[in-house]
């Protein structure tokens, strides 16, 4: 898209200036050679101006249909957005939901890998490294 309206649109309006230019010039040999005493006018400079001639509405054809092709390509891209966007709205709040479950569903992975882990490792009551505590009463 901006190729089209970056680069071709400008390059052929400078050729339809310049190709117009051409055009004048073409024809204002022509025009010389015939108010010149010359009974006819050169076949060579008659060609030369319906080549600039052509050369112009050429140039005016393609700026033509460039330009089109922008509008037609622009209201297409609008279409494009207008039927996307939404859909792109619905993905954007169903990853939030998305997201939110899959968060409650991994808290509760943990979870059930904690109660699993305690029901294969119950606590075992501890035992002192000096063994059990004698009562006082055996002692004496």
């Amino acid at each position: 898209m901006s190729w089209l309206q970056q680069d071709r649109l400008p390059y052929w309006k400078r050729e339809i200036r310049i190709r117009s230019e051409q055009a004048v010039v073409a024809k204002s040999k022509l025009t010389q050679q015939i108010t010149s005493e010359s009974p006819r006018p050169s076949v060579d400079a008659r060609k030369a101006y319906e080549l600039a001639k052509r050369r112009v509405q050429e140039a005016e054809e393609k700026f033509s249909r460039t330009r089109r092709a922008v509008l037609e390509l622009q209201k297409e891209i609008d279409r494009y957005r207008g039927t996307v966007q939404p859909m792109a709205s619905i993905a954007r709040a169903d990853m939030k939901t998305a997201v939110g479950r899959l968060d409650g569903y991994i808290k509760s992975l943990e979870e059930y890998a904690r109660v699993g882990q305690a029901e294969a490792n119950p606590k075992q009551p501890s035992v002192d490294a000096a063994g059990p505590a004698e009562s006082s009463e055996e002692a004496e």
